[in-house]
């Protein structure tokens, strides 16, 4: 879960020599978490010594990429996934590696999309450049050192589509039919792809994080797909105010791995009929005692003045289900006087707040600065919501077959 509300942009100069500027840069990221990390008091980390170990590490290097690099190893020492580095312009290439990939089951799959009215196929990923998808997952898994799979997963696939096993890639699948197949995809930079907009601000506009299916006049459907940007919230309203005769209302937000806390308090909060208290979060005092605490604040979910009521809700969830999305708003929804039911997996269990920090020159870090508790304030364990009915999907989802949403369309 991230809240931009504690944001620090800090001013240094920019352009003074790399030889005097990259241990002040290393100490300014290492700091940022000594200040404001709110873990430490439960974890066996000495972090003076993570500073020692990476002060060091620091001496032969002559780039920013370099150094950047770096800091991003030195943040997964915290084994935090709310805790990394979020962008930095050294680090960054402006291009993609034009892939889909997904995980379902243990397994990595390629979806391709021919376009033209022709059906996805779903393909399953044995290698990359000769080297077997388990050993890449083994290889990324000694670096990246979250406990929560899902989170693990998915910064794995980030680094995949990012060119850390390199920008030419050699695939070679399994289709459905067991048919081996090879394709090999280049990297592409984005001053190349025809109309490509750079403009944030149209990307934004351009973006839906709700979607709605049609499944008869009893029943509504909605997919979330993130929480990230605040447009979820007036999408997801427009959505259920079409939906005022509907009976049930399926909201489907397997894959949603979380976004802005204040977003997902309120889109919850357009299904609620009273205020409910979902718990507590505790921050750092900002000293440099690492057990100092401000007094707890009380997470609120307040309703919405535009109310939309069902008579039953169905919630779906899987493993990729994370933070603000599983915490906030499926924990409010089991908590509150809704008629919920979940379908589905244990979700990741990715629970903690994190706030976005940025450096002098726009590099980005997400540190974990607030400890959860619930009502009574027992501190909340990265643990994941199970479900009320376990249902698993196969790789026959590709194609159609969505065992989790045809269990809820049959409970409607």
């Amino acid at each position: 879960m991230v809240t931009s509300t504690d944001c620090i942009e800090m001013t240094d100069d920019n352009c003074l020599d790399f030889e005097m500027k990259k241990k002040e840069i290393l100490y300014s990221a290492w700091r940022l978490v000594d200040t404001n990390y709110a873990f430490f008091k439960f974890k066996d980390i000495d972090w003076w010594s993570v500073w020692s170990k990476y002060e060091k590490c620091i001496k032969q290097i002559s780039t920013y990429k370099s150094l950047y690099q770096i800091i991003e190893n030195m943040l997964y020492e915290l084994e935090d996934a709310h805790t990394k580095l979020v962008y930095s312009p050294y680090i960054a290439r402006q291009g993609i590696i034009p892939l889909t990939l997904k995980y379902l089951n243990n397994d990595f799959y390629v979806i391709k999309k021919p376009g033209n009215g022709l059906p996805s196929e779903a393909l399953k990923l044995l290698q990359i450049n000769d080297i077997s998808m388990k050993e890449i997952e083994n290889k990324f898994s000694d670096k990246i050192k979250y406990k929560e799979n899902s989170a693990k997963i998915n910064a794995i696939m980030s680094k995949i589509l990012n060119g850390e096993i390199g920008y030419d890639l050699s695939l070679r699948m399994r289709s459905m039919t067991g048919e081996i197949i090879e394709e090999n995809i280049k990297y592409q930079s984005l001053a190349n792809i025809k109309n490509f907009d750079f403009s944030l601000s149209n990307l934004k506009k351009s973006l839906h994080f709700c979607e709605t299916r049609n499944f008869g006049k009893e029943i509504g459907y909605i997919k979330i797909h993130s929480f990230q940007m605040k447009n979820v919230v007036a999408e997801f309203e427009k959505l259920i105010l079409c939906m005022d005769n509907k009976h049930s209302l399926i909201i489907d937000i397997r894959g949603n791995d979380g976004g802005s806390v204040e977003n997902a308090i309120k889109t919850v909060g357009l299904l609620l009929n009273k205020s409910l208290l979902l718990g507590y979060k505790i921050k750092r005092d900002g000293t440099v005692n690492h057990y100092g605490y401000k007094a707890p604040e009380p997470i609120i979910i307040r309703p919405s003045k535009v109310n939309v009521m069902f008579n039953k809700i169905f919630v779906l969830c899987d493993e990729f289900t994370m933070s603000s999305a599983e915490f906030i708003f499926l924990n409010a929804l089991k908590k509150s006087e809704c008629n919920t039911i979940v379908i589905g997996q244990k979700t990741a269990g990715l629970i903690n707040i994190a706030s976005i920090y940025t450096l002098f020159d726009d590099t980005k870090l997400q540190i974990s600065t607030a400890i959860l508790t619930d009502e009574s304030g027992k501190i909340l364990k990265n643990k994941g919501i199970i479900p009320d009915v376990e249902v698993v999907n196969t790789d026959k989802i590709f194609y159609g077959e969505d065992k989790q949403l045809e269990y809820a369309l049959n409970q409607c």
